[in-house]
């Protein structure tokens, strides 16, 4: 669901600035350290600006182990931020940001190119290569982003995608426009997406005119990582805001949205039928995870959560339930088949020193894990599920669908006189639609892990959503050019809404599954129907053949969302509880109440301890590390 919210991001962005926006190619890539460097010393200067921009000075020392032409930089200028404010309300939006380069200020020969996402520098001679050098360059970055309110410095004053660690020394300046305190700023650190206080790292400290913060690192930063300043510095600190403007010109352009929303279709549209076979036993080369990512083309906290059955069931872990917590022990190493999803979160679960996981105390070396699990997955599988030129399709159709809607709101209220309360009506219901948009497609993606419950309820809901929202912004258009307040274009409103509703219907068709996923989810299919429908008699008859069958299902009814309907069948059957879970009670029944409590533990303290990262602290604002403007990375070339 979120990748689809953040969608909207993409969608106003494209109107706004007319382009499409892409993610620097090496944002998540895990850094390599350049063997052919050595950093002696990093300093940053940063000065920001009343309208938001930065201009910084950075300083780079740095020895070569064998003759290079010089150094490089490369500046994210496209990307996506996300940061919590005092309401604890996350933000996330895309924004991309203007790099001016002053020659003027730059101590040798220079280059530079915007390619993959990237403002990249290249400083040194390409006819010469050096032993050593002493780089110094300036620039203004100027971030342009979708938030109506923005009152915050977030910048990353040493760059975590360096390919050598910046050493003890380095230092950073940051110079504000107006006084502030130290208490409205946080410095983070670690690798992307990590909240660990910077303090740890550095001693940072500002000034008595509380306009300058310093800070010189006391440790050497690994490879990887950076450290990130984020602050809010309350409303009114910036004072002006960019606004971009569309012509009427623009509004012709849903025609031809549609037809291409056509041709997407009938190129990329769904045509191979999945037929369910019978099926009662898991399959034998597929783990519980890669099924859940199979059945929705998504690796989900839940599919992540499931391994832990699954390696209890081959006899890898032993799960126990006490009061108020669940522990994982350890029993013997993961085959060295497994593949590195698997080997790499059953590492950081349990290691020599703790052989064991309880979900009352997660360690530290969790931070991070199941979002890291969930990307290795999604990566392992991702080019077997879906087509790569349907998946491009659906994106892309995914953005364009809403666009003649959204363009017709913007130009009609551009060129009315419509309250600010009446603004907001469209807001609300331009919101509706996308979000009901939004829950069809993750209805028709998750369709096979949904139960169908689950799945009338979504229906329900994105229709109320969509054509309810469509039919009141209707009559409120009418109803303002009724009053004179707005221009009529009834009929262009009306054909908006019939190509957003036809638009939407296409979209949802648009996915389709490769070859192998098709033959895959045939089983699969079978074996979900079987979980979902099986009546307790036949239950009986193939436990009965198959004693240990019920449990070599569970993970995989866990992934199906079907987790707490298969327990409570089971306590209905009166069966043992398996041999790899113990419980304080000394039951030797299986009860359903003890999958729920291991549901409940491990989804709250497992993926939220562990994925959120540190930190925190009665100032629930924050970014994290990376997360800001600026940033990137650089080495030798």
């Amino acid at each position: 669901m979120k990748k689809y919210i953040i969608s909207i991001g993409l969608l106003l962005i494209f109107f706004l600035y007319g382009e499409t926006v892409d993610e620097p190619s090496n944002f998540y890539k895990k850094v390599q350290p350049d063997l052919n460097m050595r950093t002696e010393q990093y300093k940053t200067d940063v000065t920001l600006k009343t309208d938001g921009s930065y201009l910084i000075t950075e300083r780079i020392k740095v020895n070569f182990l064998k003759p290079r032409h010089g150094i490089y930089r490369n500046i994210p200028v496209r990307g996506r931020q996300s940061y919590k404010d005092k309401e604890n309300k996350e933000h996330k939006f895309l924004y991309y940001a203007d790099v001016k380069l002053n020659l003027d200020d730059v101590n040798t020969s220079a280059s530079y190119d915007n390619k993959d996402g990237n403002f990249i520098l290249k400083l040194g001679d390409e006819e010469a290569k050096v032993n050593s050098g002493n780089y110094q360059f300036s620039y203004q970055l100027t971030p342009y982003h979708q938030e109506k309110e923005y009152h915050y410095v977030y910048y990353n004053v040493f760059p975590g995608q360096w390919k050598d660690s910046i050493p003890k020394g380095s230092r950073f300046t940051i110079h504000f426009p107006k006084k502030i305190s130290l208490s409205q700023v946080k410095f983070y650190t670690g690798e992307q997406g990590n909240t660990v206080d910077a303090s740890s790292v550095a001693d940072i400290r500002i000034d008595s005119a509380g306009r300058r913060i310093t800070g010189t690192l006391t440790k050497d930063l690994p490879v990887g990582w950076g450290i990130t300043c984020f602050g809010d510095l309350d409303k009114g600190y910036f004072t002006s805001v960019k606004r971009p403007t569309l012509g009427r010109e623009i509004l012709t352009a849903a025609g031809l949205i549609s037809l291409v929303l056509i041709i997407l279709f009938l190129k990329f549209k769904k045509k191979d039928e999945i037929i369910p076979s019978i099926q009662y036993q898991p399959p034998e080369d597929i783990d519980s995870a890669a099924i859940g990512c199979i059945i929705d083309g998504s690796a989900d906290t839940k599919d992540v959560i499931s391994l832990l059955l699954y390696w209890a069931d081959q006899g890898y872990v032993f799960l126990q339930h006490k009061k108020n917590e669940m522990i994982a022990y350890k029993l013997k190493d993961l085959p060295a088949y497994a593949p590195e999803y698997q080997t790499y979160l059953f590492e950081k679960m349990f290691t020599q020193e703790e052989p064991f996981l309880s979900t009352m105390d997660v360690p530290e070396r969790m931070t991070g894990a199941v979002e890291a699990t969930k990307e290795k997955l999604k990566n392992y599988y991702q080019d077997m599920i879906y087509t790569e030129g349907s998946r491009t399709a659906r994106f892309i159709s995914s953005i364009l669908t809403m666009i003649p809607i959204a363009l017709f709101m913007i130009l009609s209220t551009q060129y009315g006189i419509l309250s600010e309360k009446e603004q907001h009506y469209e807001m609300y219901m331009f919101a509706a639609v996308c979000i009901g948009f939004f829950i069809i497609l993750y209805a028709a993606d998750h369709w096979y892990s949904l139960s169908l419950e689950d799945r009338k309820r979504d229906l329900i809901i994105a229709g109320t959503l969509c054509i309810g929202a469509l039919g009141i912004y209707s009559i409120f258009y009418m109803e303002m050019v009724k009053k004179q307040k707005i221009f009529n274009f009834a009929g262009v409103m009306v054909l908006v809404c019939i190509m957003t509703a036809a638009g939407i219907l296409l979209t949802a068709c648009m996915k389709k599954r490769t070859k192998q996923c098709v033959e895959w989810m045939g089983y699969l299919v079978g074996l979900r129907d079987f979980i979902e429908n099986a009546e307790l008699d036949r239950m009986k008859v193939l436990g009965e053949q198959y004693p240990n069958l019920f449990y070599h299902i569970f993970p995989y009814a866990y992934v199906f969302g079907l987790s707490e309907i298969y327990a409570d069948k089971l306590e209905k059957l009166n069966v043992e509880m398996p041999v790899w879970f113990g419980n304080a009670e000394g039951d030797y029944i299986f009860r359903a109440q003890y999958m729920k409590d291991f549901h409940q533990d491990f989804n709250t303290s497992i993926s939220i301890d562990s994925s959120s990262g540190s930190g925190g602290g009665s100032d629930s604002s924050g970014g994290f590390s990376g997360g800001g403007f600026g940033g990137g990375g650089g080495g030798s070339w």
